[in-house]
């Protein structure tokens, strides 16, 4: 029985079958569709770009589903992903600021770097 639970679904934004004429000069170039410069998942020794976006985790070629893998994925669109994940969990009225803090309509900035290192989950 083969195991289709480790299949590459997407490579550098397009599904891993894809020979289009829009796909093929993104993947020649090695580009992340989500930051829009070269993709940054590289082999230890930097010869090899894998550019993987998700793969499948499927038992049978029928029965798919796509799991990111690649935390990129989150910064396309201008962030919208994460700025989702901000309006639900501090309020509509959090604003989002990239590389900096999080302020909300109390006046109180939470910084999300510098409280993830303080408990542990970076050290």
């Amino acid at each position: 029985m083969a195991n289709y639970s480790k299949n590459i679904s997407e490579l550098f934004g397009y599904r891993q079958n894809d020979v289009s004429e829009k796909a093929m000069p993104v993947t020649k170039l090695e580009l992340c569709p989500f930051t829009s410069h070269r993709c940054t998942k590289t082999s230890h020794d930097r010869k090899n770009v894998y550019g993987v976006c998700s793969v499948s985790a499927a038992e049978t070629p029928n029965n798919k589903t796509d799991v990111i893998v690649c935390p990129k994925r989150f910064y396309g669109l201008n962030y919208e992903i994460l700025r989702g994940v901000t309006r639900k969990i501090w309020g509509a009225d959090t604003e989002f600021v990239v590389g900096g803090g999080i302020h909300g309509s109390s006046g109180k900035i939470i910084e999300i770097y510098r409280q993830s290192y303080r408990s542990g989950i970076w050290k």
